[in-house]
């Protein structure tokens, strides 16, 4: 799936990052994408 722009430019070097960070930041990502839907306002 595509990467979100956002974590892309706070993270441009994530991809060089050891195992437990890549993982940590995979963690925020679904925390961020499913944040974002649970905080979005109805209608």
């Amino acid at each position: 799936r595509p990467e979100p722009l956002t974590l892309s430019a706070v993270y441009p070097q994530h991809r060089q990052a050891s195992r437990p960070v890549q993982a940590f930041i995979e963690f925020l990502r679904e925390r961020l994408e499913s944040g974002v839907e649970l905080n979005e306002p109805p209608g």
